[in-house]
């Protein structure tokens, strides 16, 4: 998504605790499907400073699959 249409969606991810904190998504009650919140699109460094582009989803980008890989390693 990051690379496709060149947004960072607004989630933040903050390890804590041996685990994590998971702000700006929530989760729909009967299907846990995740479901982004962001209301700072408009805001976005890459619609202000287009010059940070790749360095902001690079680092968006390590921060999200380090969630995915903590979060699948605690379902094995």
């Amino acid at each position: 998504m990051l690379q496709e249409y060149k947004s960072i969606p607004n989630i933040e991810t903050i390890k804590k605790r041996g685990g994590y904190y998971l702000y700006d998504v929530i989760f729909q009650e009967k299907t846990f499907i995740p479901k982004l919140i962001d209301f700072t699109d408009y805001y976005d460094v890459l619609n202000l400073y287009p010059e940070r582009e790749k360095a902001e989803i690079k680092d968006k980008t390590k921060k999200i699959k380090d969630f995915i890989n903590w979060i699948d390693s605690k379902l094995e």
